[in-house]
C-alpha cells in the first residue's frame, strides 16, 4: 500500500536527485557565427574561432578570434590588410542581428576604425548557398547560388544548376533582396528563352521555398517546383 508518508520521502528524493542535475545554460562565450556588414566591408565569423574581412572593391584579412565570455581578442594573420602591430582587445554584445564591439585596446587604426565605427549588422545573403531544387515533373539536381554584397549596399550573385552531374546554366542573378525571413531573386536563363524567379523562407543559414518560371514574350509566372539550400 502507498501511504502519504512514502509519497512525501519519495518526493523528497526527487527533489534531492534534481538538485544534483547541471543546469545548462546559454554558451556565454559562444559569439554569433555568419556575415555582418559595416559600411564597404563584410565581416564573416567562422566555425573554430576564424574571421575574413573583405572590401567591396577588394582586399581583405584573415585572421582568429577568442573569446572569454564579453571580451574577444582578434589577430590577423593574412590578407592585403593584415595588421602585424599585434591582437586587439574589445568587449562584444549581440543584439538581434546587431554585434557591437566596444574598444579596450587595439594598436591596429584599421581594424579599430571597423569594429568601432558602429554596430555590425548580420548579413542573411551573402555567401555561398548550395542545395537542391525539384521540378513538379519529377525531375531534380542540385544548385549553388553566391550571393555578394556591393558598396552601394545592394546585393548580385550568380546560380548555377545541375542534372544528373551535367551542368545546366551559370548565370548572373539580378535581383535578390531579403524582407524578413522572406528571399526573392531573379535571373535570365543564358538563352534568353525565359525568366526563373526564387521565393523561399530564409532561417538562419538555410532557406527553402517555390521556383516558377516565366516564357519570355508571357507576363505571368507559372509553378515550376521547389528547392532548398545551406549557406557554407
Amino acid at each position: 500500500m502507498v501511504t502519504r508518508s512514502s509519497v512525501c520521502f519519495s518526493l523528497l528524493v526527487l527533489f534531492a536527485l534534481l538538485a544534483t542535475v547541471p543546469v545548462l545554460a546559454a554558451d556565454p562565450e559562444k559569439m554569433p557565427l555568419g556575415s555582418y556588414q559595416s559600411g564597404p566591408f563584410t565581416v564573416t565569423l567562422q566555425e573554430g574561432g576564424t574571421f575574413r574581412v573583405v572590401h567591396a572593391n577588394g582586399g581583405g584579412v584573415t585572421g582568429t578570434y577568442k573569446v572569454s565570455g564579453d571580451q574577444v581578442e582578434i589577430t590577423d594573420e593574412g590578407g592585403e590588410f593584415f595588421c602585424q602591430n599585434g591582437a586587439g582587445k574589445y568587449t562584444w554584445k549581440a543584439e538581434g542581428d546587431k554585434l557591437t564591439f566596444t574598444l579596450i585596446e587595439d594598436p591596429c587604426d584599421g581594424r579599430r576604425q571597423l569594429l568601432t565605427a558602429g554596430p555590425l549588422v548580420q548579413d542573411r545573403l551573402s555567401g555561398v548557398w548550395k542545395g537542391t531544387w525539384e521540378h513538379s515533373g519529377g525531375q531534380s539536381g542540385t544548385l549553388e547560388m553566391t550571393i555578394e554584397r556591393k558598396s552601394n549596399g545592394t546585393s548580385a550573385g550568380t546560380m548555377r544548376a545541375e542534372a544528373n552531374g551535367a551542368e545546366l546554366y551559370n548565370t548572373p542573378i539580378k535581383e535578390v533582396s531579403l524582407n524578413g525571413n522572406k528571399m526573392s531573386a531573379k535571373y535570365d536563363l543564358p538563352d534568353g528563352q525565359a525568366e526563373i524567379s526564387l521565393e523561399g523562407e530564409c532561417l538562419a543559414n538555410s532557406v527553402a521555398g517555390t521556383w516558377s518560371f516565366r516564357p519570355s514574350g508571357e507576363s505571368t509566372f507559372t509553378m515550376a517546383g521547389t528547392w532548398k539550400a545551406s549557406r557554407e
